[in-house]
């Protein structure tokens, strides 16, 4: 539950800040990285200071991703979110409680905790805060697809539903998986008709997709199978939401070449 509150507490405050999703994305994931050196080196820190790993990974995306706010200016939106911020300690073992009981006076970081910690996350990047984000070919990946473009807007759900996952598939996750399971959902959800009006519902996935993409099916399947229990854990609101709904698994007709060459095998 740690890293769920984590992920909680920098979309909250994140939001405040006004933080695009690139921005977003990369937060998260300094935040499960470092997350899992610290438990695999087994020098994990206090869940009191996780406000000040936050704040760090927050400071820290902003300036890899050139939208960079002063750090004062940070911990005074954390403040003045402390109240309004998700229920915090569910799986610490000292008792629960909220995000405000943490961030409250006396016990809210200090410039110094966020400054120190936004040092040892850099440490175990060794000092590289390059991260690659799907975002960066999903335009090619839309073109190959042909989506239509009243269906381009659910892809940003899609990619903050993944940000919300554990450092499993936030930091070895295949950029191409997250894009084709991204396009699937589209697909899937204009079935249900939930993908915008007109001649969007007819749309389907080309044949050769995931061969176009250089995707294996399972990969995609097994994405789309954690972005569902991704979303029953955190009740995220819509647009995602609707991954509830969505069967995970999707089979696909064969062309009638593709018949005839099966039954010529036969």
């Amino acid at each position: 539950m740690l890293k769920m509150d984590a992920c909680a507490m920098i979309r909250h405050i994140g939001r405040a800040m006004r933080y695009g999703e690139r921005a977003m994305l990369s937060a998260f994931h300094f935040f499960h990285h470092f997350h899992w050196v610290s438990l695999d080196a087994g020098q994990m820190w206090p869940a009191t200071d996780l406000p000040a790993v936050c704040l760090a990974c927050l400071h820290l995306a902003g300036k890899a991703e050139d939208t960079a706010f002063r750090i004062d200016y940070l911990m005074d939106i954390a403040d003045q979110m402390k109240m309004a911020l998700p229920p915090y300690g569910a799986g610490t073992g000292r008792g629960g409680g909220s995000s405000a009981d943490i961030l409250a006076a006396g016990r809210a970081p200090s410039r110094a905790d966020v400054v120190r910690y936004e040092y040892r996350i850099l440490e175990t990047r060794r000092f590289n805060t390059n991260v690659q984000h799907p975002s960066r070919r999903l335009p090619e990946a839309l073109a190959r697809a042909r989506v239509p473009a009243a269906l381009r807007d659910v892809v940003p759900g899609v990619f903050q539903t993944r940000a919300y996952t554990d450092c499993d598939l936030c930091l070895q996750e295949d950029y191409r998986a997250v894009i084709a399971a991204a396009i699937v959902y589209m697909a899937l959800v204009q079935r249900r008709g939930g993908g915008g009006g007109g001649g969007a519902r007819a749309w389907a996935l080309p044949e050769n997709f995931f061969e176009q993409l250089g995707v294996p099916w399972a990969k995609v399947a097994d994405f789309v199978a954690l972005m569902v229990q991704t979303v029953k854990d955190v009740r995220l609101r819509e647009p995602v939401q609707t991954l509830l709904k969505i069967p995970v698994r999707v089979v696909h007709r064969k062309s009638a070449s593709a018949r005839k060459r099966s039954e010529s095998t036969t």
